[in-house]
């Protein structure tokens, strides 16, 4: 069995915060996924950080109403 870390800390951001953490959230992404043969890595970092940027937009603009 797999021993479960005890510094380990989640901290929950709003929508506000997240751009500024968008280098690392990208980083994360990039280390989760690993390295794909044949892959540019950073196509998938890309896509990754353009999905987050229109998920911040859709939810501001639905926060407007």
């Amino acid at each position: 069995m797999t021993a479960i870390p005890d510094d380990v800390a989640l901290t929950h951001h709003n929508a506000d915060e997240v751009p500024a953490l968008l280098d690392e959230l990208c980083d994360a992404y990039a280390d989760a996924y690993g390295d794909v043969p044949g892959e540019d890595s950073t196509v998938k970092t890309s896509a990754f950080r353009n999905r987050a940027m229109s998920s911040l937009k859709h939810q501001a603009s639905i926060s407007r109403f």
